[in-house]
């Protein structure tokens, strides 16, 4: 029987980008949504769409949608688990098709970058329509997906409940069913458990669903509207922390809002000049529309990269235009909130952010001291006054650093941000006048606490003269006090003579 459908995007398929809907013709019973089929029509697109993940259950799902031009535009990436549908080894999965050495060969040849020919063991296979055992099988992964063909199979028989559980509940079993060793209340998810068949089936199934950018997100609740009878306990541990999350959320956010809306505009704005309000405001617009009225003007957006270019040099707020002054007069201000400042986010940073060059360094020290008189100081030898002001920077001489908002603090933390001579260099054309004189001083102090130790450490090391030295027996130290020698032989005996030290 042939019909007319419009075309739409198959789960499995993590697209780069979903292709519009457009009418086809298909040979077999179109595809129809049910509540108890964890498939929306969102998910289905042309044939040759491709997925590397994709299940054997899914697979089944495509032939039985597509008909013959499921075997024409399958892809190597398709076929990991569907091939062994029809191979015999040990702890192959029955998926309810007889085994086919021929048709396996050809799916391992379209695994290794090979085509389906026409005429083919895997071509004439596939122009029938996929048996009831498989259709089975492959319900039991993707739910009562398969018309009046699965309209006998109900979800107790297939392993299957339904559930309602949002998403953000089912990527969080599924992360752990993909970490299973990871546990954490209140459910735990052991190893074996995450290996069994249906529970891999359903984890690739949602996972390729989420994955998928065909679908709006209020179509995502299908994904988790059935699941193995063997997960519903678990997935109902994990809707209950996710309700209890959502709840803390909200309440965290009343709390914020109420604490917004009781402030008085001088704690509102606090100091806040127009050009700095406006800039929050414009943020606020661009990356969330909560609580904005209307969409931000181009104009706008362009104003704001330049007042951010104008903040990092320390020069003036750049004009508004109309258009964003209009805009930003219509805005609510109750929850206003005030955007970092571009000056001060850069001073949280820890170097130049895409290199270490001299050029990179010079940049980053430009910037980071646009805002305080500066000079450039000799660099280059070991007593010049580059060495002495990061020699006082890095010191205790300095004190603690603040990082505060005057010349001096931003030096010092800017000169303890890096150390090689590139750094050093692009640092000391960027010297606060008013540290200079304390540098020197402090460094000068410094070498001469060198030169005075090592004179002293000189000293300590210096020869003893041997004329000081108490007199010693160098030749014989352990001679005895009484020694004799030999004097000559009498007629009595030898003859010593004898004497003491």
């Amino acid at each position: 029987m042939t019909r007319t459908i419009v075309v739409i995007a198959f789960l499995w398929l993590a697209i780069a980008g979903a292709a519009v809907a457009q009418a086809q013709q298909q040979d077999w019973s179109p595809f129809e949504e049910d509540p108890t089929c964890l498939v929306s029509r969102n998910y289905f697109t042309k044939p040759d769409a491709r997925n590397g993940a994709a299940s054997a259950q899914g697979m089944i799902l495509q032939w039985y949608v597509w008909g013959d031009a499921f075997a024409r535009n399958l892809h190597g990436q398709d076929l990991h688990r569907f091939v062994e549908c029809f191979q015999s080894f040990e702890g192959a999965p029955d998926c309810g098709l007889p085994r086919n050495a021929a048709v396996g060969e050809v799916l391992w040849g379209v695994l290794n970058g090979r085509e389906v020919q026409p005429g083919d063991a895997a071509d004439v296979y596939f122009s029938n329509p996929p048996p009831a055992d498989a259709i089975r099988f492959a319900a039991g992964g993707v739910g009562r997906c398969f018309g009046k063909d699965s309209q006998a199979l109900t979800l107790q028989e297939l392993g299957l409940v339904r559930v309602d559980t949002p998403m953000e509940a089912c990527m969080g079993v599924i992360k752990k069913i993909h970490a299973p060793w990871t546990n954490a209340a209140p459910y735990q998810i052991d190893r074996e458990f995450a290996k069994r068949p249906e529970v891999r089936a359903w984890v690739t199934v949602v996972s390729n669903l989420v994955a998928s950018n065909a679908t709006a997100p209020s179509r995502q609740v299908q994904a988790c509207s059935i699941a193995p009878t063997s997960l519903a306990g678990i997935l109902g541990g994990a809707l209950e922390k996710t309700r209890s999350d959502a709840a803390q959320r909200m309440s965290q956010a009343e709390a914020t809002r109420l604490r917004l809306t009781n402030r008085t505009d001088a704690e509102r704005f606090a100091g806040l000049n127009g050009c700095q309000i406006a800039y929050s405001l414009v943020l606020q617009g661009i990356n969330s529309r909560q609580g904005t009225v209307g969409k931000v003007p181009d104009t706008a957006i362009g104003w704001a990269l330049d007042y951010e270019k104008a903040n990092l040099g320390g020069k003036a707020c750049p004009p508004m235009p109309l258009a964003l002054s209009a805009w930003t007069q219509k805005q609510p201000m109750a929850t206003f909130q005030a955007s970092p400042d571009p000056y001060t986010a850069f001073r949280a940073g820890k170097g130049p952010a895409f290199g270490k060059t001299l050029e990179d360094w010079r940049s980053f020290a430009s910037t980071w001291m646009s805002r305080y008189p500066t000079q450039r100081v000799a660099s280059g030898k070991a007593h010049s006054d580059c060495a002495a002001v990061l020699y006082y920077a890095r010191s205790r001489a300095m004190g603690p650093v603040t990082n505060a908002d005057n010349g001096p603090s931003a030096f010092q933390t800017l000169a303890r941000l890096g150390y090689t001579a590139e750094a050093e260099t692009a640092m000391c054309e960027h010297v606060p006048v008013s540290m200079l004189a304390r540098a020197r001083g402090a460094y000068d102090a410094e070498e001469a606490r060198k030169r005075d130790a090592y004179a002293a450490e000189m000293r300590r090391q210096q020869p003893v003269v041997p004329s000081t030295l108490p007199r010693q027996n160098y030749l014989w130290r352990n001679a005895p006090t009484t020694r004799c020698y030999w004097a000559g032989d009498t007629k009595s005996g030898q003859r010593q003579a004898c004497f003491t030290n």
